[in-house]
């Protein structure tokens, strides 16, 4: 009660600015912080002012250790909230900078928002509309396709404002995000969730890549494709620390396996003289009839045309790049040859549409009145 005493004494004193308390006293954050926040207009500058009892200020500036000291054991919440954090983020995929800017986001300034129950949702700055459905739920999260918002209609990736009330709009089935929705969100959960997604297409699309490319090479050595539904093949596989062969073939449509390593071992059973032939001047043909922006790159460094001669492909975790054959990055990069990919463009003929326009002619427009200057 002296916090809130001190509040009104503050306010008599000085003009607070509307729309600006935040009690994370009745409300707590979810790491346990609790203070009034209120803003005060002073000579034109807005000031924040943070009242708070002496254990409130010591658990604000030590944080869980505080908590830990004077309980001697952390709560079933502090746990919960830590494990579900630690998860979170050593469950992402992307790079370590992008798991930096998790922990960074998830620590700036909170708004304060609502479901239509009433109940308080404290967001980071800029949160979006999947922030708050993973904040309620994962399941609301997967299924959600926009929110209600002050009366407008909010799409999932658009900003909520401070002391909105939000009403999730869901739809039964999963829905399928866009990888650039993941450095739009800013809630750990949220962006965890979008790159998982990601990371999913992203092996489907290197399964795929790395199946083809395998089998070219067992073609050229003759050798059957049914024998990697072997035994002596998963025996192989076990040998090089591989789980199965959809992994190995992400790990080939990726750049992390050679496919001549898992050709040495075959050849060596299924072959008589157990030698391989591989082509020195590439690694591979593809083909290519649909450019998905999120996993065809287009380098920089030469900026190839999609469809031109004398381009090939090189393969890494992010997907395939396309380069001029002469590029003077692969010169400076000293990439080998064994590593082209041959790109085969596959043309698509657009289909013919017939339609009838009408045009009417309108008469001119005239004034009801004369006009005048």
């Amino acid at each position: 009660m002296d916090c809130y005493k001190a509040l009104g004494v503050v306010n008599c004193e000085f003009r607070p600015v509307p729309r600006k308390l935040r009690d994370f006293i009745a409300n707590p954050k979810s790491n346990g912080y609790q203070s009034i926040h209120v803003r005060h207009n002073l000579f034109g500058r807005n000031y924040l002012m943070v009242i708070r009892t002496r254990q409130m200020d010591e658990l604000a500036n030590q944080g869980i250790l505080a908590h830990w000291r004077e309980h001697n054991q952390p709560s079933d919440n502090y746990v919960k909230y830590i494990q579900e954090q630690f998860q979170i983020i050593g469950a992402y995929d992307g790079a370590a900078v992008d798991r930096r800017k998790i922990i960074q986001d998830s620590k700036s300034d909170e708004l304060y928002l609502f479901t239509p129950k009433g109940d308080p949702v404290s967001l980071p700055a800029n949160s979006i509309v999947l922030d708050f459905a993973y904040k309620i739920h994962s399941d609301i999260g997967k299924k959600c396709i926009g929110a209600i918002a002050d009366g407008k209609r909010l799409q999932v990736d658009d900003s909520l404002s401070d002391g909105q009330i939000v009403n999730i709009l869901t739809d039964a089935s999963f829905k399928e995000r866009p990888p650039e929705l993941e450095s739009k969100c800013r809630t750990p959960k949220a962006r965890s969730a979008v790159n998982r997604q990601k990371s999913y297409r992203l092996n489907v699309f290197s399964e795929r890549i790395g199946r083809e490319i395998l089998i070219q090479h067992m073609q050229n050595n003759n050798l059957d494709i049914q024998i990697l539904n072997t035994h002596d093949t998963e025996l192989i596989l076990d040998f090089l620390n591989i789980e199965n062969m959809q992994n190995a073939y992400q790990r080939i449509g990726q750049d992390r396996l050679s496919p001549k390593e898992l050709l040495y071992y075959l050849a060596d059973i299924y072959l008589n003289n157990g030698a391989i032939k591989t082509d020195k001047e590439s690694l591979g043909t593809i083909s290519v009839d649909f450019l998905d922006n999120h996993f065809y790159k287009f380098a920089q460094c030469c900026n190839p045309y999609p469809g031109d001669k004398n381009i090939i492909g090189l393969l890494s975790k992010r997907g395939v790049s396309f380069h001029y054959k002469n590029c003077s990055e692969i010169e400076r990069r000293n990439i080998s040859t064994e590593k082209y990919l041959n790109i085969q463009w596959v043309v698509c003929e657009w289909p013919v549409t017939t339609f009838t326009v009408e045009i009417k002619k309108q008469p001119p427009c005239q004034l009801s009145k004369p006009w005048q200057q």
